[in-house]
């Protein structure tokens, strides 16, 4: 019996030093809990993450805390955002279910809605300057806008 104990004891302790020595940190806003799918990185200290439920949450100060950017355009919907993309520090894009990109003007304070005119999910939003951009989704979908 004493024998069964003293390695069950070490395994503890070996495995709570192990957590202890973790290079990770929690840094999702509390108490947040939607499931977020996108992330943008401005810069050391700027980044923006989208998800379920319309949110997007962003951080001025490297993740030590966040700030809810919830207003998508006056939607009353359940949206949950699959992608965001950034062409300057300003003016960016996030894409999810049905017709709708959601544009920001004011990084991440408020969105306005613009239709995709495609019913599918779109998975992905990317730019390739401030004019080029690209979107892909559900069925092959792959949308290209050049303004």
């Amino acid at each position: 019996m004493k024998t069964h104990i003293q390695p069950m004891v070490l395994t503890l302790l070996l495995g709570t030093k192990l957590l202890a020595q973790s290079q990770w940190t929690w840094q999702n806003p509390l108490p947040q809990g939607y499931t977020l799918h996108a992330l943008h990185v401005f810069d050391a200290n700027t980044v923006l993450a989208a998800g379920e439920a319309a949110t997007a949450i962003k951080s001025t100060d490297g993740g030590a805390s966040w700030s809810l950017q919830h207003n998508l355009g006056g939607e009353m919907i359940v949206v949950e955002l699959e992608s965001v993309a950034f062409v300057d520090a300003n003016t960016g894009y996030a894409a999810g279910p049905g017709d709708r990109i959601f544009k920001t003007m004011d990084g991440g304070a408020t969105w306005s809605v613009q239709s995709a005119g495609v019913f599918s999910t779109l998975h992905a939003v990317d730019f390739s300057n401030a004019q080029t951009g690209w979107a892909v989704g559900d069925g092959g979908t792959i949308l290209k806008t050049t303004n």
